[in-house]
């Protein structure tokens, strides 16, 4: 094991990053990263002819999802070069590792500046910047991925969820879904755009994070999981206020309640307050009010299918 600044990182992967970075990784420092829960990530800053250079290392440790997509390191590598070359404000890839027995997959990449802001001054103006930039990915050129949208909701199992007094509500919404998808042309998609996968300066989002699961499909999923987000975070009037900033962005763009109802659904049986808002500001939100914010943005949702 090597220790490096406050962090500890096996030395097979300190030697890769050496070798990635033509040396100064030893003399240099690597710090854990705040926010990470799928992965672990780490800031890498080294010092060359004088001048600091900044990077962000991504250890796929998660055997879970590495059991599901062993691919992850390429994908998140392939995907990163696409939305560069789309001139999307994405990290630029440095390297990648497919990962062996003695070292996890592992992708490093420049640092953005910039940093996550979920307690914003202007609200209004805040979600009309994450609106647009999101607006700004699916109008990119669509790559020849192999990668393409599948939904992160078990439908086979779905159930209304036992803490709810309104059964026929969820019913409807789990029947809804088992339905064909609504058809709609495919766009390159981040796939988990949500505030805590942006970063801002001085007002302006000048960063998009966290490219490991970007993929081909509808730019509703986009939607409905930024929504979703949204929703848990500050309410149904903050996912509503999303998508009328999109609709403005896109016209003629037409919202398919479907995606919505298919992300909230992939919340069940209970929404959770995601630890690392509370990291970056957003107070704690009770069990109770999230319940309460699910159905009310279910009962919206029924009245548009």
């Amino acid at each position: 094991m090597n220790n490096i600044g406050s962090t500890t990182i096996d030395d097979s992967v300190i030697e890769w990053l050496d070798s990635a970075l033509d040396g100064g990784v030893k003399a240099g420092s690597i710090e854990s990263a705040v926010g990470a829960t799928s992965s672990s990530v780490y800031f890498v800053e080294i010092e060359r002819a004088g001048v600091a250079e900044r990077y962000v290392l991504r250890l796929h440790t998660n055997r879970a999802w590495l059991a599901d997509e062993p691919d992850l390191a390429e994908h998140e590598a392939a995907v990163l070069v696409q939305a560069r070359r789309a001139g999307l404000p994405a990290p630029e890839l440095v390297a990648w590792h497919a990962g062996d027995s003695d070292s996890p997959p592992a992708i490093l990449m420049t640092r953005l500046p910039g940093s996550v802001e979920i307690l914003p001054r202007d609200f209004a103006l805040w979600t009309a910047e994450l609106a647009r930039k999101l607006a700004h990915v699916h109008a990119s050129s669509l790559p020849d991925f192999t990668w393409r949208y599948r939904s992160w909701t078990h439908r086979d199992t779905l159930t209304p969820p036992l803490w709810s007094l309104q059964r026929s509500l969820w019913e409807r919404a789990i029947d809804r879904v088992a339905s064909d998808p609504p058809g709609e042309p495919p766009v390159f998609l981040h796939r988990d755009y949500h505030p805590m996968n942006v970063l801002w300066q001085e007002g302006r989002l000048t960063g998009i994070v966290d490219w490991v699961n970007g993929c081909i499909g509808p730019a509703g999923v986009d939607l409905s999981h930024c929504r979703l987000n949204l929703l848990f975070m500050y309410g149904v009037e903050a996912a509503e206020m999303f998508l009328a900033a999109y609709e403005n962005c896109v016209p003629g763009y037409l919202h398919d309640p479907y995606w919505d109802i298919d992300a909230l659904l992939g919340s069940l049986p209970d929404p959770e307050y995601y630890t690392p808002w509370r990291e970056f500001g957003l107070p704690s939100i009770e069990q109770r009010k999230l319940r309460a914010r699910s159905e009310e943005y279910l009962r919206l949702l029924d009245g548009r299918y």
